[in-house]
């Protein structure tokens, strides 16, 4: 009589009554479950990336480190747990009450601070590299910053170090995006979707329609995708890019549409209209 319902972002497992459609509780998981089963009295649950992939010793490509975790919980005396599991859910999550009020105040004096204070901004991308292997050198960084990790310096990086010390460096962000496609959305949607999350590795090992899911531009040339009639977007129409590949609120650039903010795009992310233009 119970639903199990997979919360893949939040890292947890919803638990709801099927009769009433209550929700009972929250059960913690791995990072990012993405199925789940019923079977000899247990609830078996697989998180897609694990317990993060931690140190890279071996340098190798962050897209391959990603070793998967299955759990199983008895469902015996499960409901007895939930109400303690709920808690260091939401806690680890950030979603109690008292979280949420305290985060919600400081959003609210920052922006209040941003609106009076910023008036233009100029976002540059830059990707596909650590803090660490461009400001690891950078010593006004203090811990946050690994020497033994940087690729470049102050001479291959003039500029970049220029502006870490003339204006204000943040450190030690933390996101889901292992690689571009997802990274992208992060920074320009700040999420990405379920989709992006599990097709990636389909389109980066040549199998998709798309170089990269959830992007905006045109499809993979003919020589290697076997779909190259299909390369007119027109003709594709929402399919080209479909929605359910956007986060649920779309882009940066959407929203400065919406609230009449003019701004010049060099090619990040805005999303195709829902006819597929």
């Amino acid at each position: 009589n119970r639903l199990y319902v997979a919360n893949a972002g939040n890292d947890d497992v919803a638990v709801f009554d099927r009769t009433t459609r209550a929700e009972l509780g929250l059960i913690p998981t791995g990072w990012y479950p993405t199925a789940l089963a019923i079977g000899r009295g247990m609830l078996y649950i697989a998180s897609a990336k694990g317990l993060g992939s931690g140190a890279n010793p071996d340098f190798e490509w962050d897209g391959a480190m990603m070793d998967g975790l299955l759990e199983q919980v008895p469902t015996e005396g499960l409901l007895a747990k939930l109400s303690h599991w709920t808690r260091l859910t939401l806690q680890d999550d950030g979603f109690s009450r008292a979280q949420r009020l305290r985060r919600r105040r400081s959003d609210q004096r920052i922006a209040s601070f941003l609106h009076r204070h910023i008036h233009y901004v100029v976002f540059i991308l830059r990707e596909n590299k650590t803090f660490d292997e461009d400001l690891g050198a950078d010593r006004a960084a203090g811990r946050f910053a690994d020497s033994h990790l940087d690729l470049y310096g102050p001479k291959e990086l003039p500029n970049l170090y220029r502006w870490a010390q003339d204006e204000t460096l943040f450190v030690n962000f933390m996101a889901d995006g292992e690689v571009t496609s997802q990274g992208h959305q992060w920074t320009t949607g700040a999420s990405d979707s379920d989709w992006v999350q599990r097709t990636w590795p389909i389109s980066y090992g040549g199998r998709g329609l798309h170089t990269s899911p959830g992007w905006t531009s045109a499809l993979a040339p003919g020589s290697v995708n076997p779909y190259a009639d299909f390369e007119n977007l027109d003709a594709l129409g929402p399919w080209s890019n479909p929605w359910v590949s956007y986060p649920a609120r779309l882009f940066l650039f959407n929203d400065l549409l919406a609230h009449g903010i003019s701004f010049e795009d060099m090619g990040e992310f805005v999303s195709r209209s829902e006819a597929g233009n």
